[in-house]
This record gives structure tokens, C-alpha cells and sequence, in this order.
């Protein structure tokens, strides 16, 4: 038997207008802070690191 467990998280995510990028920050998931050019791009890797 398979069980796959969905979780839910709160991710804010904001254009630095300095650095010309979106950063992702998190008070569900301790200590994360990403960042990349795209909100595609940011989507994409939020993806792969959250467990």
C-alpha cells in the first residue's frame, strides 16, 4: 500500500526591485528563503525543495 501525505504551506513570495528578482520567504517551512528571475522559475523550484 502507497499513501502519499499532501502538505500546506504559506509561502509569500515578492519582486525585489533592487536585485530584479522574486524572492520567496516562509513561516511554515523554517528557514526558507529562494530566489530567481521568474515566478515561473521560483514556482518551479519551491517545488523541489519543500519537502
Amino acid at each position: 500500500m502507497i499513501i502519499k501525505k499532501s502538505n500546506n504551506y504559506k509561502v509569500e513570495a515578492f519582486w525585489d526591485r533592487e536585485a530584479k528578482l522574486w524572492v520567496a520567504t516562509s513561516e511554515d517551512v523554517p528557514g526558507l528563503v529562494t530566489e530567481a528571475k521568474t515566478i515561473d522559475i521560483l514556482s518551479n523550484k519551491l517545488r523541489q525543495i519543500i519537502p
